[in-house]
């Protein structure tokens, strides 16, 4: 049922996606990266999607498993469907349902290279960032419920609830009718939904526009990411300190603002 535009741009999509595929696959790159604000704002749920995420990239069926037994759960369809929330598949044929960090391509049919390397990195990248979510939205969807909100009589929470997962998430929604030429896109630059989601997240979009139950939680989650983040700088900092002008490794961290290397 797709149109022959459709299908044009995602062959060329795909031929554009093998140098970032490539250029992804083995650094695990999901945690600190697309996962680096629920990384560190949650450390608990961290390590077991950690936990997840080395054993779908050692076995394919174990990341078959997890994604039918997510697909069975009855909240599979208020999740994905209702609220939006992007689980990637990195077996799907579209691009836009796959993680745009690795984008498909026809790198996964280079022998081994493809096949293993490129494969298992994606699965385990997605298994990451795919466990992070589907335990965000059940833990809120617990929250929401406990508070007599459910999607009937709180839609738009619901709704924005997911559009902050897939946000906080490093997979945002691309505006003005672009997300059907994602796969495109994100063959010209570097992770577009990546971009979309943190400049969101920096402006004031949920803290003036997002229902008054997200306020708190979006405060919280930026707020322990960056004092978690604030804290590792400054004992950097602190240490470089104790250490002598002399010292050849004696540690600088740079606390200019304006300086394009601010907080390394």
């Amino acid at each position: 049922k797709r149109s022959e535009k459709e299908r044009a741009m995602d062959e060329i999509a795909k031929w554009l996606n093998i140098p970032r595929s490539i250029m992804a696959s083995s650094d695990l790159s999901a945690i600190l990266n697309q996962g680096l604000i629920p990384t560190l704002s949650h450390p608990v749920r961290a390590l077991s999607a950690l936990k997840q995420m080395g054993k779908s990239m050692a076995s394919e069926g174990e990341f078959n498993r997890w994604f039918q037994e997510v697909q069975d759960s009855p909240r599979w369809e208020l999740i994905t469907k209702k609220m939006g929330v992007r689980l990637t598949d990195p077996f799907s044929p579209f691009l836009e349902a796959r993680e745009e960090a690795f984008g498909a391509g026809y790198a996964e049919r280079i022998p081994f290279i493809g096949t293993n390397i490129i494969k298992g990195s994606e699965r385990a990248y997605v298994q990451y960032l795919n466990k992070h979510r589907w335990d965000m939205a059940n833990d809120l969807i617990n929250r929401w419920e406990d508070d007599g909100k459910t999607l009937k009589n709180s839609k738009r929470l619901y709704e924005f609830t997911g559009k902050f997962i897939n946000d906080i998430t490093g997979s945002g929604n691309l505006p003005f009718k672009l997300e059907q030429y994602a796969g495109f896109f994100n063959g010209l630059m570097f992770s577009p939904r990546l971009m979309v989601s943190r400049m969101r997240l920096l402006s004031l979009y949920y803290l003036w526009g997002g229902p008054k139950e997200l306020r708190g939680q979006y405060l919280k989650e930026l707020g322990r990411s960056l004092t978690t983040v604030a804290s590792v700088v400054g004992a950097f900092y602190v240490k470089g300190l104790m250490m002598s002008d002399d010292d050849p490794d004696k540690i600088s961290v740079e606390l200019d603002a304006r300086s394009s290397d601010f907080f390394k």
